[in-house]
Order: C-alpha cells, then sequence, then structure tokens
C-alpha cells in the first residue's frame, strides 16, 4: 500500500500511489478516514492510481460522507484516468469537483 501523507498545518494532503479496489479497499480505509479527525480540509492527490473498481467508489463516497459529517472540506486535486472512468460511469464526478471531459495532459 502507497500513501504518502503531508501535513500543512490543519491541512492535510494524501497521495494514493496504487489501485483502488476490492483487493485493497480494506487496507486503505482507515488511512483515508484517519486524517479527517485532525483537519480541516482534506485533499486527494488520485493522479496515481493505476485501477479503480466500484469498491474504490464506494471508499470515495464514504470519504466524502465522512467529510461531511465532520466538517471538512474535500477536494480532489488529481485524478487518473481509471479514477476518472469509474466515477464518470457512476455519474460521480461532479460530486468530486470534476468535469466530464479530462484536462489535456492527464495522466492514465
Amino acid at each position: 500500500m502507497t500513501i504518502q501523507t503531508h501535513w500543512q498545518g490543519r491541512r492535510c494532503t494524501l497521495q494514493v500511489e496504487q489501485e483502488m479496489s476490492i483487493y485493497t479497499a480494506l487496507t486503505l480505509k482507515d488511512p483515508l478516514l484517519e486524517p479527517l479527525a485532525n483537519s480541516r480540509e482534506l485533499i486527494l492527490d488520485l493522479a496515481a492510481v493505476s485501477d479503480m473498481d466500484t469498491s474504490g467508489v464506494q471508499l470515495l463516497l464514504l470519504l466524502h460522507r465522512e467529510a461531511i459529517r465532520r466538517q471538512v472540506a474535500l477536494r480532489i486535486s488529481g485524478m487518473s484516468t481509471a479514477v476518472r472512468e469509474a466515477l464518470g460511469l457512476y455519474g460521480l464526478l461532479g460530486w468530486f469537483g470534476a468535469s466530464e471531459t479530462p484536462p489535456s495532459g492527464a495522466r492514465a
């Protein structure tokens, strides 16, 4: 599992550098949720996510719900093609502030 955590005051940036799938969801859950306890803003960099399936989408939805409950601002700073395709499949790109079309130069 590769998640890089960077703190700047009460802002936490998490860089996920692996797949977000049924095989990794359980091991990703706590490292993604734990920063919500001490942050006011959580930024997810998902540009290096190699694969995302329904379990990965469910994990992002859980994180979204918990961020709202704890009044933590949540945003995604980068999306790999796999993340964009999975969220697009479920019509959830707008929930995470992404447009339907990827920016030019987006990483696969």
